[in-house]
This record gives C-alpha cells, structure tokens and sequence, in this order.
C-alpha cells in the first residue's frame, strides 16, 4: 500500500515511520514540508500527482496553541480549510484519509472524559482550526478516519516530557500548571494503533475516534512523575494557568475516555 504521510518530521509522524510492526505492507513517502508546504495547495496537487497515494495520514498541523491567536490566517489554513483541500484531494485519487486531531476541540467544561459524540466547543483560534479541519474532513465525500488524541510525547522533537528533563537538569525549581487535567499518550503508542486501523480500515471509516493512553492528571502531576522516573533532584512548583499569562485559553479537562 503506497501510504502519504503529511508530518512525517513531527513526533508522530517519526514514530510512525519507525515502528518496526507491520510496516513491510506499506511503502511511504514522507516528503518535507518544504515539499508538501499545508499553505501552498499547488505543492499537495504536486505530492498527489508524484505519489498517487492508496492512503494518506495527516499528522501536520500548526501546533503553537499561543501563536494561532496573533497568527490566526495561517493557523485556520494550516489547521482547517488546506485539510479541506487535501480531503479533496484524496477523493479525487480514490484514496482514504487518516486526520489527527486534538482534546482541544472541547471547552474542558465536562467532569468525567470526553466520548467521541460529545458535544465540542472549542475555546482558542487553535481549537477552532483543528475544529474547522474535522470537519472539513467529516463532511466530505471522502473516505475518512478522525482520530483525536491528547498530550502528545515521544522521543522525537519538542514535547512537555523532553522539556521537563532538559529544564529539571538546569533549573534547581520549574512552576508547572496544576489547574489543567488531560491524558498523556506516548506517539509510539499511538503510531502502533494507527497501523492497526489500517490494517482494518475498511471497518472504521467515516467515523471519528478518540486515543488516548489511560490515566488522567494534570501537568504538574505528570512532571512529579517524569523527574521521579529520571531520578532527577528539582523542586516542583504547582501553579495556577493564570500565573504566566497565555494569550490563548485552555481546557480545564480534556481527558479523552
């Protein structure tokens, strides 16, 4: 199966190009984003056209949560009506369509965890692309697969685990946020779940999903726990959001049952 991954440089996108399980089915292209560039839709004509793709996974995606509020042209392209482009696209090659999205298109209201048909409200312009980009994707005459997942780590690229390492090593006390509770979920782990469903695709199309690994806990909570594994000495400082100030709101909850 020729396979288009689209992020193939991010964390996901990494993880799923090194998994070592089932990928002798698959043959990828995983072209840079200055080859396939979401604000250039010549460069998705020009990836389609060389690859003909039977699937393609979007893992791309502008992910600054703070920058989208003063960059809103280029998250809402990025994020929302280039994933309706490439939804196109994909019908027009009569491939299929694996999206990734996030926690963040709920408003973090809800006190248990978020189900796939809850109701989303999404909260930042960040939010509101990813948003734009489901259902971009949704309302298609593709064959599609959402998946929405939540705080993302790996060994691959920028991720809360890395900087919490890196930091703890260097800073004798870190103030981290312990008034937002979502679930963290490790990109290999995901990447491993996404090979499954594409394995079974036919099974779980046009249909959105939520994966994340289990165990809810706020940042704070998850921090005690990566320096406690690292064997690492720094002190913690549990802080409130409000204490540095982001230009964009988060969700208080945004747990993923």
């Amino acid at each position: 199966m020729r396979i288009l991954l689209i992020g193939g440089s991010g964390q996901l996108g990494l993880s799923i190009i090194n998994s070592k399980e089932n990928l002798g089915e698959f043959k990828f292209f995983y072209p840079s984003s200055k080859q396939l560039d979401l604000t250039d839709l010549s460069s998705i004509d020009s990836a389609f056209s060389e690859f003909n793709p039977e699937l393609v996974i979007n893992c791309a995606a502008y992910t600054n949560v703070d920058g989208a509020e003063s960059d809103k042209k280029t998250a809402l392209q990025v994020n929302g009506s280039s994933v309706g482009y490439l939804a196109k696209k994909v019908e027009d090659y009569n491939s299929f369509l694996i999206h990734i999205s996030t926690d963040y298109v709920f408003d973090g209201k809800k006190n248990g965890e978020y189900q796939e048909n809850n109701k989303t409200n999404p909260i930042s312009i960040y939010a509101k692309s990813k948003f734009e980009g489901e259902n971009n994707v949704i309302r298609s005459n593709s064959e599609t697969l959402v998946i929405r997942t939540s705080w993302l780590f790996s060994p691959y690229g920028k991720n809360f685990v890395k900087t919490i390492i890196k930091r703890s090593k260097h800073d004798g006390e870190i103030k981290v946020v312990n008034d937002q509770f979502g679930k963290p979920t490790y990109a290999m782990d995901l990447a491993q779940a996404i090979i499954a469903l594409i394995l079974n695709k036919n099974s779980f199309k046009n249909k959105v999903y939520h994966f994340a690994n289990s165990g809810k806990t706020s940042w704070y909570n998850f921090a005690k726990k990566i320096i406690s594994y690292k064997k690492i000495e720094c002190k913690l400082v549990p802080v409130s959001s409000s204490f540095f100030n982001y230009k964009a709101i988060r969700p208080e909850n945004s747990a993923l049952s």
